[in-house]
């Protein structure tokens, strides 16, 4: 028979194992619902993106932070604020970030282009591939 010491043991194990799935199908759902309001083009070009840089669309969307996925964010915060978008709609459409979180990424531009050369490389491709209007 097991100790009550034990028995709080496997307990919390249980708890902790339930709360690791509850988390899961939580970031599942919420990567589902942001999706699915985010127009086709803007999703060809998160995918565009986020493969250029060796990554996923939910990475981008995600809330994981480091200089790789700055580099990322930066990017397709530009293009998307290129193509006409708002800074609360391509929050809404970077997984729901606020328009001052937005206009932040875009102001690192310039500095990021210096650190990765990539970005520019990048933002001129999805251009000549027509994925930006002409200006």
């Amino acid at each position: 028979m097991l100790n009550i010491s034990e028995r709080l043991d496997s307990m919390q194990h249980t708890i902790n194992r339930l709360q690791t799935e509850v988390d899961n199908l939580r970031a599942r759902y919420l990567t589902t619902i942001s999706v699915s309001h985010i127009p086709a083009s803007s999703i060809e070009l998160l995918e565009d993106v986020a493969k250029a840089f060796g990554l996923q669309v939910t990475d981008l969307t995600g809330r994981q932070r480091n200089k790789w996925l700055s580099y990322a964010r930066v990017t397709a915060v530009c293009l998307l604020l290129q193509r006409g978008n708002s800074t609360p709609v391509v929050g809404r459409i970077l997984g729901r970030r606020d328009h001052s979180t937005i206009i932040s990424l875009r102001d690192r531009l310039e500095r990021y282009r210096t650190e990765c050369p990539l970005i520019s490389e990048v933002m001129q491709n999805l251009s000549e591939e027509g994925v930006l209007p002409d200006e």
